[in-house]
């Protein structure tokens, strides 16, 4: 029977996004493809070389989240398996965030921003969903207080990012704030839910 570490294996996901960001970024801003300094993850992937990178680095995140997830620690696992009907929703966002991680790479903002959008949401709303029935099922356990918070803290700022996307949200920011405000603000809350995710990854 294989045995892998799955403390270590659970993380490969974050740690491979990281890294990914942790190249395309500097790239992006070298290369002066950013219109302010604090931008969304997605404005750094839209040119070369930074491209080649973050396509790369979304499709083996997206390998690694399908693969890690029969992988998990026994206590988050074993508590799944004792409802079928939630190990299954489970799988199901499992494979929609995975599949949608891999799109957010594949399809740039610059090549269809709706397209790119519509992954991104995807991606983010199917960790975020299955990080619920995870806290869910695994209740107030060991290490619980860290897991619940960082959980929350990104359930937080990504529900605040997408009311930006509306037009009264953004129409009431841009009355008294500049366009370069809105966007930065709006890239703030996308890293903020972003390494709240990761660390709530981490607890696992």
């Amino acid at each position: 029977m294989l045995t892998l570490n799955a403390s270590h294996l659970v993380h490969l996901p974050a740690l491979v996004f990281a890294v990914t960001v942790g190249i395309t970024y500097p790239l992006a801003l070298v290369g002066q493809h950013l219109k302010v300094p604090i931008s969304e993850l997605s404005q750094t992937g839209n040119h070369p070389p930074a491209s080649y990178v973050f396509t790369f680095g979304c499709c083996l995140s997206s390998f690694f989240i399908f693969l890690t997830y029969f992988f998990v620690n026994e206590t988050i696992r074993d508590s799944l398996n004792k409802n079928t009907l939630l190990y299954r929703i489970s799988l199901i966002l499992n494979i929609s965030a995975s599949l949608g991680l891999a799109g957010l790479g594949i399809v740039s903002d610059l090549a269809d921003h709706n397209l790119h959008g519509l992954f991104s949401f995807v991606t983010f709303s199917s960790l975020l969903a299955n990080g619920f029935i995870i806290n869910w099922r695994l209740g107030l356990k060991a290490g619980a207080r860290k897991r619940i918070f960082t959980y929350v803290i990104a359930s937080m700022t990504y529900g605040i990012l997408v009311s930006f996307h509306f037009s009264w949200a953004r129409n009431m920011i841009l009355a008294s704030y500049s366009y370069e405000t809105y966007v930065m603000t709006r890239a703030i809350l996308q890293w903020s839910t972003l390494i709240a995710l990761m660390l709530f990854i981490s607890t696992f």
